[in-house]
């Protein structure tokens, strides 16, 4: 509709035009995140990448879904495999990535780079400990025998230290509107999270949030699920 995201897969030369202009105004590397496209077609997917390297790009992000699919069904990540075998430029996978397993089984099945993690992380940010213990390099091993049980309270406390952080640099509106924002995407993972959501729709200051925090995390049967449909 407006011509950005992943609209612009539409027209290779426009979206290779968009990225030499983006280089060219910046001392910094320039990266670019797409779709597989907007339609199943590798030689379109390969033809693109291409052109993204030939204007400068310094790496490539690659989200193996097509445009219509959202977040529905499942990340190709033969995709990235793909991808990877034709650039000379980094590749990053990204897609349906929320255990540090599946992490792993991502750079072990496409070879590429790097992995991406999106909302998972926001409920799971204990997992690039993970990811760095079982790749050997991190000692935090003890970030591998904690139970969903105990996770559920790290997130409770994720979210504590989230709201102490706003505090310090934004006001109460802003800060309660990001807050909201964390809680919406990261919720699905934890049981009961739908409670969660909506109990932050009701708290006006961060003292009221903190409050929020503590009086729902002080309930038991609390826990973590690995898996959950990305809906948000």
């Amino acid at each position: 509709k407006h011509n950005y995201g992943v609209a612009l897969m539409g027209d290779i030369d426009y979206a290779k035009q968009v990225t030499s202009y983006a280089v060219s105004s910046s001392d910094l590397p320039v990266s670019v995140k797409i779709r597989a496209g907007l339609q199943k077609d590798r030689d379109f997917l390969a033809k693109f990448v291409l052109s993204l390297q030939a204007a400068g790009a310094s790496w490539i992000c690659l989200h193996p879904r097509l445009a219509e699919q959202k977040r529905r069904g499942h990340a190709d990540w033969s995709q990235i495999q793909f991808v990877k075998q034709i650039l000379d430029i980094p590749v990053i996978g990204n897609g349906d990535v929320q255990t540090s397993e599946d992490a792993l089984k991502m750079f072990l099945e496409t070879k590429c780079d790097g992995v991406m993690i999106g909302r998972a992380l926001t409920a799971r940010p204990w997992l690039l400990a993970q990811i760095a213990t079982q790749l050997g390099v991190s000692s935090q091993s003890h970030w591998l025998h904690v139970s969903l049980e105990e996770e559920a309270y790290k997130y409770g406390e994720a979210l504590m230290k989230f709201i102490n952080l706003s505090e310090q640099f934004f006001n109460e509106v802003d800060g309660l509107k990001r807050l909201r924002f964390y809680i919406k995407v990261s919720h699905p993972w934890l049981n009961f999270g739908h409670s969660l959501y909506a109990n932050a729709h009701r708290v006006n200051t961060y003292d009221q949030a903190r409050e929020m925090i503590v009086d729902f995390f002080r309930a038991s049967g609390l826990k973590m699920h690995n898996y959950t449909e990305l809906k948000y």
